[in-house]
């Protein structure tokens, strides 16, 4: 078993900051973990009308917006929403917030649209 497993939303009295879940005595932390998220929603606009997905864009911001308000994450990255959820944008994101992140933070990466 690992001592520093993380769960993804608050519990009470981390003033916002998702909890850590303490499975031994040695899992103290000098701070509470940071949680990042990386939203992505792709309607695909430009296809045609079978494979447009309009839904998907509101998708990845209401999922953005309910870990920040909801779980204490970081709003530092905001959803990319359409053209701009490509393959590059979303590996240069995971390295962004790879370089941004101590060991013990959390990171979720959501997509929504066609697999």
């Amino acid at each position: 078993q690992r001592g520093d497993a993380v769960a993804p939303c608050t519990s009470s009295g981390t003033g916002g900051k998702p909890a850590a879940a303490s499975i031994g005595a040695d899992a103290a932390l000098p701070h509470g973990p940071n949680g990042y998220i990386l939203s992505y929603g792709a309607s695909y606009k430009s296809a045609s009308a079978w494979n447009e997905v309009p839904q998907c864009p509101p998708s990845a911001t209401a999922v953005h917006d309910a870990f920040v308000s909801e779980c204490g994450f970081s709003p530092t990255f905001r959803p990319t929403l359409d053209e701009d959820v490509t393959c590059r944008r979303m590996v240069e994101d995971v390295r962004r917030v790879a370089a941004t992140m101590a060991s013990h933070d959390v990171v979720v990466v959501f997509f929504t649209g066609h697999g």
